[in-house]
């Protein structure tokens, strides 16, 4: 495995479960990490059967709010369905636990210039996969912006995440989870002089006051791609989240699709020899999903930089069709790794 990712971890972990044995190379030696993740009903099942252990908040409710905090739009989970939001870090140190529990072999700090000697690589390094340089799989990737990820200890009395987009096309976002916030928010073109002077840039006062409380050097800055190959698998290469499908972050799908990934590709391998065979099953699963959030993602991050009256009035339009959300929620909601190929 190439990353430790919630991917690459969920593929080490699955296959060192079906007796593989695993190393995984992580080139970060520094894994402390910032924000938090939300995670399907789904997700928090799966991570669950495999021994991964953490806690998390669950969240009735994802709201859509404009700069003033008036709601936009609302989608509520069904009372056995809700999604939860864990601190990254958290979930991570989780994995790994995990994962050293059942053998893998986790080396940081290493940044590998060759392939491995390995029956299979699995690449989970993220949009500028060198895994999937090694397996010259063409892909089309596109820069589609920075944005800040930080988090803070004190709470705001939220039951769920909340997403504010201003009239000026930025978007910013509060996750409540166990133990404090996740936040996140557009990053400017350039990194800012003055933290304050950008801080005092943003329309809306709930912004302000917690990006303005947030730990400066604890924000990180994240570039953004948009990153899409057209096949996955090029034996004994596989590739698995942003390595194959990077999409702009705005439906908090990330980790649930890496982890589903993850844990579809390292069950077939367990389960077939044949890495042919595995490679076509895999896509054959995964791609069909990937892509409709993919194309999601694209399509919400166009509309909300449409900054306007006229947007904030379609959505509050659209919010009082009930009888729709919850189609809505089934587009946006995360599958279960035995649903995808449906």
């Amino acid at each position: 495995m190439v990353g430790a990712g919630p991917g690459g971890l969920m593929a080490a972990l699955t296959a060192a479960r079906a007796g593989l044995e695993v190393t995984c190379y992580e080139a970060r030696a520094d894994l402390r990490v910032s924000g938090c993740w939300l995670l399907g009903w789904q997700t928090q099942q799966l991570l669950a059967d495999s021994g991964v252990g953490f806690r998390g908040r669950r969240c009735r409710r994802l709201r859509l709010c404009d700069q003033d905090l008036r709601p936009l739009y609302c989608l509520a989970y069904p009372e056995a369905e809700q999604a939860s939001v864990v601190a990254r870090q958290e979930l991570l140190e989780a994995m790994r636990r995990a994962c050293l529990e059942q053998g893998v072999r986790l080396e940081t700090g290493v940044r590998l210039r060759h392939p491995p000697r390995a029956d299979v690589v699995v690449g989970a390094d993220g949009c500028d996969s060198i895994v999937r340089r090694w397996a010259g799989l063409a892909c089309l990737t596109r820069r589609i912006g920075d944005f800040y990820r930080g988090q803070l200890s004190a709470g705001a009395g939220l039951d769920g995440p909340v997403e504010v987009w201003t009239r000026d096309g930025r978007r910013f976002g509060v996750d409540p989870a166990a133990d404090g916030l996740g936040l996140y928010c557009t990053a400017p073109n350039t990194e800012p002089q003055d933290w304050d002077e950008y801080v005092d840039s943003w329309p809306c006062a709930l912004a302000r006051r917690l990006l303005g409380s947030v730990d400066r050097q604890a924000v990180q800055r994240c570039r953004c791609w948009d990153v899409w190959c057209h096949r996955w698998a090029k034996p004994p290469y596989f590739l698995v989240a942003d390595a194959a499908h990077g999409q702009a972050p705005n439906l908090g799908q990330g980790a649930n699709l890496a982890i589903g990934d993850g844990f579809v590709l390292a069950d077939l391998l367990g389960r077939h020899g044949q890495l042919e065979t595995v490679g076509r099953e895999y896509q054959r699963r995964r791609k069909p999903l990937a892509r409709r959030f993919h194309l999601l993602a694209l399509a919400l991050a166009w509309f909300s930089r449409q900054g306007s009256r006229p947007r904030d009035c379609l959505l509050r339009g659209l919010d009082r069709l009930d009888s729709v959300k919850p189609w809505v929620l089934a587009q946006v909601h995360f599958a279960s790794p035995g649903e995808e190929g449906s």
